[in-house]
């Protein structure tokens, strides 16, 4: 059994005559599997087959290690959103009642995105925490321990008195009915993989590549279609997550993504946890000097563009700040065609629009 696909590439000429501006291709029953579907027209075939040419998943044990974000299980609690410093001290509002907590308990944090913040969130810029999330743990030798409530109670009084004003709330969730913890995470993910090294994070549900760079221990949280995922390198990799993060930006593996993840209204991509673990990442032959050469030439490239990001936030006027602009959209062209080179697609890109 074969299926027919048809892919309209001129919908005027395809109005006028069905058996214009399209392009065909035969599928064999046996293309298929209980995998998602993949349609390709030939020349998508051909880009296809030369980005994934030479190249290991992202969750190679070589290369990153995608995971996923805190859950609470209860924000509402834990979350802080609007709030001030004052001292060693957070202070918020909640339910009409203000609050101040000891700054020793909060983890900064990544507020999870939406439709309306997708503007806010550009590839390769560096984001500073807009939020704070109450981390009752301590992290010792890379386990995570809930704090006892002796500590709580002697270090954090204004933490403890908060969490217990919400004892009922909290205790709602589903915990280990005979645990005394009840002010723990609603689950245990995640928890000693985010702080104290460089990661990547994505946005789970954005249109386009939304991929950043974060040194500052950020927290987030992950969901069905919202919240972000995190990519740290693997202990033993090799690569640069400079190299990493610029190929999780070009357009050759969105357009990847964009054929195996799921596809939201207005062409909104779900870059769960799952997909990223299957993205092509270029090899790389450290022993050869010309391979080693382009992952270098990759790594300042990106490093360079986080640092023209990080210029424009701090720019002071408007001619300067164009001027920035400027240098941001040559290097992002520079780094487009350096790594349609590296994968060997210069003449086939255009069939990823």
């Amino acid at each position: 059994m074969t299926v027919k696909y048809v892919k309209v590439k001129d919908i005027d000429k395809w109005k006028i005559s069905n058996d214009h501006g399209i392009e065909t291709r035969d599928y064999h029953s046996t293309n298929f599997s209980k995998d998602k579907w993949i349609f390709l027209t030939k020349n998508e075939q051909k880009l296809w087959d030369k980005i994934t040419l030479d190249s290991s998943k992202l969750d190679d044990d070589q290369i990153a290690d995608p995971f996923t974000g805190i859950q609470s299980s209860r924000d509402s609690v834990y979350v802080i959103k609007k709030w001030k410093e004052n001292g060693n001290y957070i202070e918020f509002n909640k339910k009409g009642t203000a609050r101040q907590i000891e700054k020793g308990i909060l983890k900064p944090y990544l507020l999870p995105g939406n439709l309306q913040r997708e503007a806010a969130f550009k590839s390769f810029e560096t984001k500073t925490p807009d939020g704070w999330i109450i981390f009752p743990y301590d992290v010792v030798n890379g386990k995570a321990k809930t704090l006892p409530e002796s500590t709580l109670k002697s270090k954090f009084p204004n933490a403890w008195a908060y969490l217990n004003d919400f004892k009922d709330t909290l205790s709602e969730r589903d915990l280990d009915q005979h645990s005394t913890d009840w002010y723990r995470f609603g689950r245990s993910q995640s928890l000693t993989r985010i702080e104290n090294q460089p990661k990547i994070i994505v946005g789970v549900l954005f249109k386009e590549e939304r991929y950043i760079y974060d040194e500052s221990n950020m927290y987030f949280q992950t969901g069905d279609t919202a919240g972000y995922v995190g990519i740290k390198m693997r202990d033993n990799s090799l690569y640069s997550i400079y190299y990493v993060l610029g190929l999780l930006n070009h357009k050759a593996l969105e357009w990847v993504s964009s054929k195996r993840a799921s596809v939201f209204q207005r062409d909104y991509i779900a870059h769960g946890q799952t997909l990223l673990r299957e993205l092509p990442i270029k090899k790389i032959d450290f022993q050869n000097i010309t391979e080693k050469a382009k992952h270098d030439e990759i790594t300042k490239l990106v490093q360079d563009l986080i640092e023209t990001y990080k210029n424009l936030k701090q720019s002071k006027t408007p001619r300067n700040e164009q001027k920035i602009l400027d240098e941001i959209k040559t290097n992002r062209i520079t780094l487009e065609n350096t790594i349609n080179e590296l994968y060997d697609i210069q003449s086939l890109i255009k069939y990823a629009d």
